[in-house]
């Protein structure tokens, strides 16, 4: 038997923006710790939500170091 290191409910996670367009990761920090908070197991980033397209690889891996930094499980697609 192999057992899992995630279950249950996972959310995909959009990046929020601030007003000027530009990637506000410090609220994407906290929907992340709010859905942990709310049970879910992990969450997923730049997986299925359509805005990863948008951001530069550099934005990508700072929203991911970010979600990884505030202890909140994550799945990078």
């Amino acid at each position: 038997m192999t057992s899992s290191i995630f279950s249950g409910v996972i959310p995909a996670l959009m990046t929020p923006c601030k007003a000027d367009r530009s990637p506000d990761f410090d609220a994407l920090v906290k929907k992340g710790k709010a859905l942990i908070a709310a049970g879910m197991s992990a969450v997923v980033y730049c997986g299925s939500m359509g805005d990863w397209p948008l951001l530069s690889d550099a934005q990508r891996m700072e929203g991911v170091e970010r979600l990884v930094k505030a202890g909140i499980p994550v799945i990078v697609g």
